[in-house]
């Protein structure tokens, strides 16, 4: 799954097309930042607003997202939410912010293409426990445990928990409201005016190579 991801994340941000099978998410603030006539024109030739959240199998990822869509809501944001795109659904809907969540998102190649990288570091006890508890069955439960040692743990200290150092937020532990908060106005906030251009992008990929 990993395999091409930077290839087919280039596409999609910087031409509007492909494919991508990650949760996409669209944000339309213009109704509630305080911008100018001038701020909407210039937003108009910007590129989406990049976020990804990171971290481990039940670290939170999906709960985060979801409680910073209830935010982005709350403060007027018209939200899409996409489970596939396409080139065709990319023509017909302007982007304003990818909202992404993964295990590994933050490997070199798409790494420079986020605007903001949030990683959910959570205890591998606390994580094992939510994955048992999930399961309805003790025969579920024992496949659980022996797919979390045999793939899930091994998974994670060898590449997941290498992406921590690359975010630019890091909650420890469960995240808290005012968390969400603070990440939310961030957000909006690079929707106005924060967002990578494109010869950032191409910078931070020659540095990279270097």
């Amino acid at each position: 799954r990993e395999k091409g991801i930077g290839e087919d994340y280039s596409r999609l941000i910087r031409k509007r097309g492909g494919e991508a099978e990650e949760a996409v998410t669209r944000y339309s603030a213009a109704n509630t930042l305080p911008l100018s006539s001038a701020d909407l024109r210039s937003a108009m030739v910007l590129r989406p607003v990049v976020v990804g959240v990171c971290g481990g199998v039940a670290a939170g990822k999906s709960l985060f997202t979801r409680s910073l869509l209830a935010h982005l809501r709350s403060r007027g944001c018209t939200v899409e939410e996409v489970e596939r795109i396409t080139a065709a659904t990319l023509k017909e809907t302007r982007m304003d912010c990818f909202l992404m969540r993964g295990l590994t998102l933050f490997s070199d190649q798409p790494r420079n293409f986020f605007d903001m990288k949030i990683f959910l570091d959570v205890d591998a006890d606390i994580r094992l426990c939510r994955i048992l508890n999930s399961a309805s069955t003790f025969d579920e439960m024992r496949r659980q445990l022996t797919k979390y040692q045999s793939i899930t743990r091994p998974y994670h200290v060898q590449s997941v928990i290498r992406q921590r150092p690359l975010a630019d937020l890091c909650f420890n532990g469960s995240f808290h409201e005012k968390d969400v908060e603070s990440t939310s106005l961030r957000i909006l906030q690079l929707m106005k005016n924060g967002r990578k251009s494109e010869e950032q992008i191409d910078d931070d990929d020659y540095t990279r190579s270097l």
